[in-house]
């Protein structure tokens, strides 16, 4: 029975419908507090200064009938997809932290890389900490802004999935199961448990949730048009449990749904579950749409070539947890983190762990439990500059993603992950599939669910309504390596006079065999039709405004069709038929299927050129440039037509006539390069091996010509939106699609058929020899007179199916591409701990007098509570002094240090979510007796075995030391590695750490007279710069004096930079040696102490300048590298300032990190440079031979560019 296209299923869809949204004041909502829940009368009386005009604009309130047009969401959802305007789409996003990257103007570049990967959606995590940096205090300028990066989502087209948290992991600091993203403040302020329904952690998030209601409403995908965002995440990772953490779970998602609904949020609000744990699925506070991790791999990059299996259980869990709802995969592992450490292998290891292969066989696997919503966590990573880790890691966020933190493309990681990403961009028909079976290929190409392993591969049926079925294949052991060889039997549908016919068809017919070669997994088709129906948006059918004007009046709610037939086909010579398949089979991978730009259809094939591949395709169209014939491609590229006979046997065609029946090519092994297999008026067939498709890029084609606006206002005041809102979304505002190959990276094209000129922007490595490039076009228009690479025109060298330009290299290039930057010389020297001198004043210090402290984990020993975040001093270095009157009977103190993660291995109790975890502690703090040092304590000094979150030693006083009758000072000097991850199952309040001296005591007795703390001038109630936010710096005498800063920052600021007695001293040289320090000397069995001179232990900031002159168009990498004469282990650490961005901390006893990017817009390529190192020496008679030297990673000639240069975000 033929099966009629245009006819579909319908499916049973869920899209909500809110009323409009009205700009409210405090006064209103105060004046309407007593209807709403009780939770929220409590938190506006107790903070109304909270709950400002400015933060609760977006709040609801229900209008009269015929007021306003209400806002419904265009943003459906069945048991398969989302659909958005009606049209299905598979989910393929990538995460990106924008605030890991504080370049604005480099986001761009981010997001055209994930679009250029063949994905639809980016992913991102608010950082409410960097927003809400102290109570009543939001900030979402500069790199926090979210109106800024949604604008250039739009502009870019992709689909934006928002995840505000509150609570948001990220190994960022209080990272993890507990506070990740939670304000400092809050951690510390709060008498409550964090993360439930209490009134004091309501009041704190509700502001800022109110900001991110008043953004959404602006940018969410509505019948009226909006923005790009597509879901809103609540909360992140949370149990729905009593029995473990502390109750009120449930209650706080209940108030934070409610608080997004009623803020006006439509579009679908999703949950992310750690583990498969069917968190909030159902019931008050569940999401709309239920997700759940997946990190198979885990994160031990020091093995990366040893696997753990595949998951089994993604499909079945979601068919009886949630059905009704898309499989979705809010986090699926695309990298690893890197712990401090020696032993750490650094970010290329996890870059292997979770590479190409992985890739391969690990997203297929997802692919097969029919999971159609993916985000890949991360895709780029990026850098957690200033104090923003958590203790675990350092400042590379890398992650191994397949975009490195310099923004350069991982190889073969990137290279997979396109193939995967054009292949779901334009294979249509995947989008919609049901599971058919699975099993073991056994011997004779049949499937058994239970089959005697006689192959060894395993394999997935999926099946679209239409008949096109899709055969993932694995090694049945997912870790195997070995190369295995197969047969298929498939069903392929075809028609016969008239009569729509299936038959079993062993495949592959010609070629030797199917090949599955090491750890590696395969799509294999059958019944594709593709070129019957491309995607349609009714935004864009003429007539659209009036249809849309006349939806928003009934109110009612339509799913659009998502296909429809294209019109222009009519007029050819080759009629089509919507029950026939185009691509009968393929063992072939399809990298690409579309419309191109002169109007054809492509079918791009590709597969490894060691292995065998055929493919059975109905040829259609007249031959441009042959005979109506098909022949032999090359040697290694066969071809034969058949057609069906009447008993359903295939029969030779002996009329060599493509269009009469099916056409099977046989790709033999060897094969190199690309072949033209079909080059019609309707229909272009090529084939290259993955080498060779690697290179190519396949840009959807904008219109150079239109007109109109992107903007995010479009329809939010009543006025319908114009059809070029969504022009640059795939399958929305364009269906056709260039080729391009050749350049490193293409970024866009665009056409202009006024003036006929082709515009190709992109990127090409100039690292090389500078020679010409050769720019391959495939699928141009026809009427293309002028081609252009950013901007200019480009030589013409050969035509036919591929038509090929020169792009004349700049004559700089060759030299440019090897670009040296300057040597950091000229460096300058001042002291930075004059805090350890006896008659320093420490008057203007905050009085460390509290006897008290929300933060649950109290003081051992001592009267005063001296716990940093509880003097507004959370991030970076806190500088402590204790005064006592010395009577001459004491012979040292008892400190307890708390200075980061440890203690326990981290035991992710989630199912085998993460598994068990050993992570480093790296944070020290030095002590010392009036300007005598006496040693360092750390947290981990030497390997991955002495794990210490908090210290607890006696610190001796040598003889000469005190001045008895006299006030002396012990001088701490802390570095504080960020708030710690929980280390108890659901602990919401493991993460409320007590940075600081959890405990003191004068030996053998006494007690002190005070203490004094320092951290960052302002702490989090008034820090000072506001431009790089409250991360950005710690306590250090240079950093609270401004040292830190750029020129034109240290005229504007308060700093005495030029009243500083600078000398001239290589960073190489390390520290002066002239402090006192202990001196330890053993004896017999007793240790002697005494006061040794020129010691190299203390902080000193070195300083310098240099200029850069890069041309405009080049993307020039580069990182500041530290380079240690010794060996790793020298007891130091180091924080790199660019131009006032702390943008490295560099721990020399435990790496591994030595080498830190740093991008244009923190660094200025066309002007002057401050560096500055704080170089923090930690042992006495261990001088510090480092040096740091600026290095270029990569040097692109590209079409990234900017309007301005310069320090600027």
């Amino acid at each position: 029975m033929v099966r009629n296209r245009a006819t579909k299923k319908k499916a049973t869809c869920y899209a909500f419908q809110v009323t409009a949204l009205l700009t409210i004041g405090t006064l209103t909502l105060l004046k309407q507090a007593s209807s709403r829940p009780a939770y929220f009368q409590q938190a506006i009386s107790r903070s109304p200064s909270l709950y400002s005009q400015q933060y609760l604009s977006g709040h609801s309130s229900r209008l009269e009938s015929g007021a306003c047009q209400s806002i419904e969401s265009a943003v459906s959802w069945d048991g398969r997809t989302l659909f958005v305007h009606g049209q299905r789409i598979f989910l393929w996003s990538g995460e990106f932290h924008p605030w890991r990257l504080p370049v604005v103007k480099l986001w761009r570049d981010i997001l055209q890389k994930i679009k250029a990967a063949g994905m639809n959606a980016v992913s991102i995590y608010v950082h409410w900490g960097l927003s809400h940096p102290s109570p009543g205090q939001l900030d979402f300028g500069g790199y926090r802004s979210l109106d800024t990066f949604l604008d250039m989502a739009m502009e870019e087209g992709l689909w934006v999935v928002l995840r505000p948290g509150p609570y948001i992991n990220a190994e960022t600091s209080g990272a993890r199961i507990s506070t990740g993203g939670i304000p400092h403040w809050v951690t510390s302020q709060s008498p409550f448990h964090l993360r439930t329904n209490n009134s004091f952690y309501l009041s704190a998030w509700s502001p800022y949730i109110a900001h991110i209601n008043a953004v959404v409403r602006k940018y969410q995908v509505t019948t009226r048009g909006g923005g790009p965002i597509i879901a809103v995440q609540m909360e992140n990772e949370y149990v729905d449990r009593d029995d473990v953490g502390y109750p009120g779970k449930r209650e706080m998602m209940i108030q934070l749904k409610e608080a997004m609904k009623s803020g006006g949020i439509v579009v679908p609000l999703t949950i992310n579950d750690a583990y498969m744990g069917a968190n909030y699925v159902r019931g008050d506070g569940a999401g709309d749409i239920y997700g759940f991790d997946s990190y198979p791999q885990s994160f031990d990059c020091s093995h990366s070539s040893v696997w753990k299996p595949v998951v089994p259980t993604h499909r079945t869990f979601h068919e009886k947890t949630n059905p009704d709802q898309p499989l979705y995969i809010p986090e699926f592992q695309g990298g690893a983190y890197d712990p401090w450490g020696p032993d750490a292998p650094g970010y290329a290891s996890c870059a292997n762990l979770t590479g190409a292969h992985f890739q391969s066989v690990f997203h297929l696997n997802l692919w097969a439990a029919n999971a159609k919503m993916v985000n890949i966590y991360m895709l780029y990573g990026g850098t957690s500059w200033g104090h923003l880790p958590f203790p675990g890691v350092y400042t590379s966020y890398d992650y191994g993603a397949a975009i490195t933190e310099n923004r350069s493309l991982s190889p073969a990681k990137y290279a997979e992950l396109k193939r995967q990403g054009m292949f779901l961009r334009g294979v249509r028909e995947f989008q919609e599939t049901n599971f058919i079976r699975e099993g073991v290929i056994k011997s004779d190409a049949s499937l058994e669910a239970d089959g005697t392993h006689e192959t060894g591969v395993f394999a997935t049926v999926l099946r679209n309504p239409g008949g096109a079925e899709f055969w993932i294949v694995r090694h049945e052991d997912s870790t195997s390596s070995d190369t295995t060889t197969f047969h298929l039997n498939v069903n392929v549908t075809f028609m016969n006079n008239e009569i729509r016919q299936t038959r079993l068809l062993k495949i592959p017919q010609y070629a030797a065999s199917i090949t599955l070669a090491g750890r590696r997994s395969k799509v294999i088709t059958s019944n594709l039709l593709l070129d019957d129906t491309v995607p349609s948006n009714p935004l864009l059918d003429a007539g659209a405004t009036s249809f849309l004007s006349r939806l928003w009046a009934t109110g009612s709610q339509w799913i659009f069709p998502t296909r429809i037939l294209r019109s222009h086909r009519a007029s050819k010579s080759t009629p089509l038929r919507s029950d026939e398949p185009t691509v009968l089979y393929s063992t072939a991978e399809i990298f690409l299927t579309g419309l191109s730009g002169d109007n054809r259809q492509i079918i791009f094939l590709t597969g490894d050129s060691a292995e065998e591949h055929e493919f059975s395709i109905r040829l259609r169209g007249r031959p441009v440039e042959s005979a109506n014939t098909v022949h032999d491609v090359t040697d290694h590229v066969r071809m034969k037509t058949f057609r069906w006979a009447d008993d359903g046997k295939e029969t030779p065609d002996g009329i060599n006539d493509a269009q009469n029946g099916f056409t099977v090519v046989s790709v033999l092994r060897g094969f190199d390069g690309l072949a033209t297999i079909w080059d019609s008026d309707e229909q272009l067939v090529i084939f290259a091996d993955t080498r060779t498709v690697d290179t190519y890029w396949a840009p959807t084609l904008e219109d150079a010509d239109a007109n109109g606006s992107t903007s995010h206002q479009c329809g939010l005041s009543g006025v319908p939106c114009d059809a070029h809102q969504y022009r640059n979304f795939y399958s929305f505002g364009t269906n056709t699609t260039i080729l391009v190959g050749g350049p490193d990276l293409v970024r866009k094209a665009s056409y202009s058929k006024a003036r006929h000129t082709l515009d190709i922007f992109g990127d090409v490595d100039v690292g090389g020899d500078g020679g010409d490039i050769w720019l391959s076009v495939i699928g141009g228009p026809r009427d293309v007179k002028s081609v252009r690479w950013n901007g200019q025109e480009v030589g013409f060298a050969q035509g036919g199916a591929v038509r090929t330009y020169v792009l004349q290299s700049k004559k700089s290039v060759g030299r440019f591409g090897r670009f040296d930057p300057p040597v950091l010389a000229n460096w300058k020297y001042a002291d930075s701990l004059p805090e350890i001198g006896v008659r320093y004043d420490d008057a203007l210090w905050v009085d460390a007098t509290n006897e008290t402290t929300h933060i649950p984990t109290k003081p051992v020993v001592g009267k005063k509570v001296l716990y940093g975040c509880d003097y507004g001093f959370c991030e970076g270095i806190v500088l402590w002094r204790g005064h006592f009157t010395a009577t001459g009977n004491e012979t040292g103190v008892r400190l307890v240090v708390n200075g980061g993660e440890g203690g326990d291995e981290f035991r992710c109790l989630l199912a085998g979510h993460l598994g068990t975890e050993s992570l480093i502690v790296a944070f020290a703090a030095s002590v010392y007796i009036n300007d005598v040092f006496i040693r360092t304590t750390y947290g981990n000094s030497t390997n991955n075995r002495n794990i210490i979150r908090e210290t607890d030693e006696v610190y001796e006083f040598p003889d000469g030391c005190l001045e008895v009758g006299k006030d002396n000072v012990v001088t701490v000097v802390q570095d504080n590695m960020g708030i710690e991850e929980t280390w108890n199952s659901w602990d919401t309040d493991g993460s409320r750490s007590p940075r600081g001296i959890r405990g003191y005591q004068l030996l053998p007795g006494g007690d002190f007279d005070s203490w004094k703390v320092q951290g960052k001038i302002g702490g989090y109630w008034n820090f000072r710069d506001k431009q790089r936010g409250i991360f950005n710096e710690g306590g250090l005498f240079g950093e609270r004096h401004g040292w830190h800063l750029p020129p034109d920052e240290l005229s504007a600021s308060e700093s005495d930079f030029e009243q500083t007695p600078w000398v001239k001293r290589d960073i190489s040289e390390g520290l002066p040696a002239r402090g006192r320090y202990v001196q330890r000397r053993q004896h017999d069995v007793n240790d002697t102490l005494s006061i040794g001179m020129h010691g190299h232990a203390g902080v000193g900031f070195f300083r310098t300048t240099f200029s850069l002159k890069v041309p405009k168009g080049y993307d020039v990498m580069m990182s500041f590298e530290f380079v240690d004469r010794e060996s790793l282990g020298q007891p130091y650490r180091a924080l790199l300032f660019v131009n006032g961005w702390m943008m490295g901390k560099r721990v020399g006893n435990l790496g591994p990190q030595t080498k830190f990017p740093v991008h244009e817009g923190i660094l200025n390529y066309d002007g002057e440079n401050a560096v500055v190192v704080a170089l923090w020496a930690m042992d006495a008679e261990v001088p510090i031979r480092t040096s740091v030297r600026l290095v270029t990673d990569r040097v692109f000639d590209g079409s990234l560019s900017y309007t301005t240069r310069g320090i600027t975000t």
